[in-house]
């Protein structure tokens, strides 16, 4: 288990997207798994990291002006090799919910070769607990449990609070 923790804004999602992108280039990867309740997750693929790899001007990129499409069809054209990343949203979960029990359900039917998860304080809590810490802590307990039985590595984002930053 691996916590990545930063204030809102720190880049989290961006280190997490740039890790995923390296792990599913490696040959001994048989897939990534890349849970995110952000819709922006996909986005930021295609438009953040997409164009490095196919070496596309980033200026018209970070505008947002190519459309999805345009940027599928100069994936296409460049003959750039499929990356085994699954991106899973909360829009894919049941009941819309992401919760740890679905990621350890997806994990063990699919076998990703590593897990990242964006990020814990937005994950749904199953079960009744009695504060935010007991559920967070529970979460990652089991999540700990899941990368042992599973053996793959699991990288975790955690938001901190802007009250935490120091003076």
């Amino acid at each position: 288990i691996t916590v990545i923790g930063a204030t809102p804004g720190g880049g989290k999602t961006s280190l997490m997207c740039c890790l995923a992108l390296y792990a599913a280039t490696n040959p001994l990867v048989n897939s990534v798994a890349l849970f995110s309740r952000e819709q922006s997750t996909s986005a930021t693929i295609l438009y953040n990291f997409v164009p490095m790899v196919l070496e596309i001007d980033a200026t018209c990129i970070r505008d947002r002006e190519p459309s999805i499409e345009l940027l599928a069809q100069k994936i296409d054209e460049s003959g750039m090799p499929y990356l085994p990343i699954d991106i899973i949203e909360q829009a894919d979960c049941p009941d819309k919910r992401m919760t740890v029990d679905f990621i350890s359900d997806y994990v063990k039917q699919h076998k990703p070769s590593v897990v990242f998860i964006d990020y814990l304080q937005m994950l749904d809590a199953s079960g009744s607990h009695f504060s935010r810490e007991r559920e967070i802590a529970d979460m990652m307990s089991k999540l700990t449990d899941l990368a042992k039985s599973e053996h793959i590595p699991v990288v975790i984002l955690a938001q901190l609070s802007r009250e935490a930053e120091v003076m």
